[in-house]
């Protein structure tokens, strides 16, 4: 997608108990987001959407995770005191042939979530 080129822009704030505990910005070109317009987006997913809906195969996601503290948008939001933490991830996902497709801000409440990881030591391999 060219710099300059027309997005459409996704905002969702998702719930759990009837909470709201995250709150999805999803930047997408133009005519993949028109075709999402009458899309179920409160209960799909838009990756399932993208692949199964517009039939575009997904590639690779660059992901960046880091904290911020929540803003007066945030706040409305995720019904959270300003300065809150939140966690925040950014991801720029890519089709199948490497073009960039779907670029989000994602914001959690710091509250309400919590990511576990394994890391298994590879012997006589890279770190």
């Amino acid at each position: 997608m060219a710099e300059g080129s027309l997005v459409t822009e996704i905002r969702r704030v998702r719930l759990i108990n009837r909470e709201p505990v995250s709150l999805e910005l999803t930047w997408l070109p133009k005519a993949v987001g028109e075709k999402l317009e009458k899309a179920d987006l409160v209960t799909r997913d838009i990756f399932l959407l993208l692949e199964n809906d517009c039939g575009i195969a997904l590639g690779h996601a660059d992901l960046a995770i880091d904290a911020v503290l929540a803003d007066s948008d945030l706040t409305q939001a995720l019904e959270v005191e300003e300065g809150s933490p939140i966690m925040r991830i950014e991801r720029l996902t890519h089709a199948a042939d490497g073009t960039p497709l779907d670029f989000e801000h994602l914001y959690y409440r710091g509250d309400a979530f919590q990511y576990r990881l394994r890391i298994d030591r590879q012997k006589g391999g890279k770190a």
